[in-house]
């Protein structure tokens, strides 16, 4: 039986429907498995031992791979329409992700919760349900290529020793803390710490940096006076891969995040992670699996969530869904 995967989501995502992969794999006998994405996600399952061919929509000789094989089944978990597009070529059934927009939009905008829970894993599942697999219940997988490793010696000397991970990236700054939360944060947390993210987290990344690096003699801003200034952040913003800043959290002894990709990387290595929520909710499907975590979020506010993906601003001006997250946690080191 042929299967193929289709695929244009954010990495996260991509890094979760792994355990689709597997089970579909090992469940069903004499399977080929097959993965259409973008070019990140197949540099995310290159390594990938299930699939036995990964393809790139941005690649032309990978697109006609794809689209000459006959396939049993084409399951398309993020449906929309350049995907419609692309699955409408293919030869073969093809069986589209529920997003359960309906159930969203009553959420985000009128507050009636008809969500059943059910992470995202489970909802790639249910989508080959006609396959009958069932979710084996372990870990996503994330083999991340041997060039891409990135050894501790790659670090500062005080982060060869131990080190958490704070990704401070967000497809949206409602999903994401204020630039002087992140500092109370980073003060709270007093270990090393790392920051990740991508090209327009740079400059959050350094002010952050800067900050703790401060002599106690210099200024600070107004409301930031009174912390400890005790730890040691390296901006590592825009400095790795993808794959790499994978690696850097499977190193990490915690992982601090918000509702990113970071959510799934940090679930594929059994980290204990410590999730912050703005806007969006636990409700929607992502969240971390099969690892310790701790969620971080104000659910007392009658607006929230306010959207499934996110805004530039807060819609109301308060922001308080960020603003008032209490940061109460323990990390033994």
């Amino acid at each position: 039986m042929k299967v193929l995967i289709v695929h244009s989501g954010p990495p996260g995502e991509i890094v979760f429907s792994t355990v689709l992969v597997r089970v579909l794999k090992i469940q069903i006998e004499e399977a080929a498995i097959f993965y259409f994405t973008h070019e990140t996600g197949k540099r995310i399952l290159t390594e990938n031992p299930y699939l036995d061919a990964v393809w790139a929509s941005d690649n032309s000789d990978d697109v006609k791979a794809c689209q000459t094989n006959r396939y049993d089944y084409v399951l398309d978990l993020s449906p929309d329409f350049p995907s419609w597009l692309q699955t409408r070529r293919l030869k073969g059934k093809v069986i589209r992700l529920d997003k359960r927009r309906w159930k969203k939009w009553l959420l985000t905008r009128l507050k009636i919760n008809r969500m059943i829970p059910m992470h995202l894993i489970d909802q790639y599942i249910a989508t080959a349900s006609v396959l009958n697999v069932k979710n084996d219940g372990m870990r996503p997988d994330f083999n991340i290529p041997y060039r891409d490793e990135v050894p501790p010696d790659w670090l500062p000397d005080p982060f060869q020793k131990g080190y958490v991970a704070f990704c401070i990236s967000a497809p949206h700054n409602t999903r994401k803390l204020p630039l002087e939360r992140m500092i109370v944060l980073c003060d709270r947390i007093n270990k090393p710490v790392v920051l990740l993210g991508n090209n327009e987290d740079v400059e959050s990344g350094s002010t952050i940096e800067r900050f703790f690096a401060r002599s106690a003699s210099e200024d600070v801003e107004e409301g930031l006076q009174a912390l400890n200034k005790k730890a040691i952040v390296y901006n590592a913003c825009a400095k790795f891969s993808f794959n790499q800043m994978a690696s850097v959290v499977r190193n990490s002894r915690y992982v601090f995040t918000f509702d990113n990709d970071f959510v799934a990387i940090a679930s594929a290595f059994g980290k204990e992670s410590f999730v912050l929520y703005g806007n969006t909710v636990t409700d929607f499907g992502v969240y971390p699996v099969n690892s310790r975590f701790t969620i971080l979020e104000n659910n007392r506010l009658a607006c929230r969530p306010c959207a499934t993906s996110g805004y530039n601003k807060c819609p109301r001006g308060h922001f308080r869904c960020m603003n008032d997250i209490v940061f109460d946690f323990y990390l033994p080191w």
